[in-house]
Parts: C-alpha cells; sequence; structure tokens
C-alpha cells in the first residue's frame, strides 16, 4: 500500500467526526517495521465576535471543549483511538497498527482565530 492509501484508510473511520480531520506522514526509520502517523482533529474556535461590542470576545464554549473531551477518550462514541483501533488493519492497508498517545488540548492557528484541537501519534506495521 502507498502512504496515500494508508492515509485515507486511517481518516475513513473518523470522517463523521465534528471538524476537521488531517492525516499527516510522521516518522519511519529505515529497516525498522514501525511506521508513525499524525492524526490531527480541529474541532472549532477558541474565539468568537461578541455580537453586542463587535469585537473577539473569548469563547468559553462548552460544546467545543465536550467535544474534544469525547475525542481524547480511550473509549467511546466518539474517541479517536477506540475508532482507528476497532479495525487494526484499516481494512488491510496495514498489518496493524495502535494509537500510542495523543497531545492532549492544542491551539492552531487560523485566518478565522485560533483553533482547538488535538493529534494522535499512530504506529503501525506494513
Amino acid at each position: 500500500m502507498s502512504l496515500t492509501e494508508i492515509r485515507k484508510a486511517m481518516a475513513a473511520p473518523l470522517a463523521d467526526l465534528p471538524g476537521t480531520v488531517k492525516v499527516a506522514v510522521g516518522e519511519s526509520k529505515e529497516g525498522a517495521d514501525l511506521e508513525r502517523m499524525v492524526v490531527g482533529v480541529v474541532v472549532g474556535p477558541l474565539q468568537t465576535p461578541a455580537p453586542a461590542q463587535g469585537g473577539i470576545e473569548p469563547l468559553n464554549n462548552v460544546d467545543t471543549t465536550e467535544v474534544l473531551d469525547e475525542l481524547l477518550e480511550d473509549e467511546g462514541e466518539r474517541s479517536v483511538k477506540a475508532r482507528l483501533e476497532a479495525d487494526r488493519t484499516l481494512g488491510g492497508a496495514v498489518a496493524d497498527l495502535f494509537v500510542a498517545g495523543h497531545s492532549g488540548y492544542c491551539v492552531y492557528p487560523s485566518p478565522k482565530g485560533p483553533q482547538l484541537g488535538a493529534e494522535w501519534t499512530v504506529t503501525y506495521t506494513v
């Protein structure tokens, strides 16, 4: 399988999650059996326009943080780890995979303002 096919197979079980999902090539060592990819999910803004003043106010967006909390869980319907490890071969794209860990909350720059998300490190064998 090509890296593009593996990235697509890794993104497929996450397609219906809220937010933007990106799968990037991580590190692989020459001669090593294990390779890594990083799965990033951005779920929403940290700030929003304040309608009364027309400025930018911090957003205490419970929905955004609650969604990210669910994505970061080890188990559950929205858990990135559980979804990726549900089929550890990604339909035959890899021999085996496991989610090695996640970054916790991260802030990503965006033209629309800072966005909240996280990254998961996925280790796999081909």
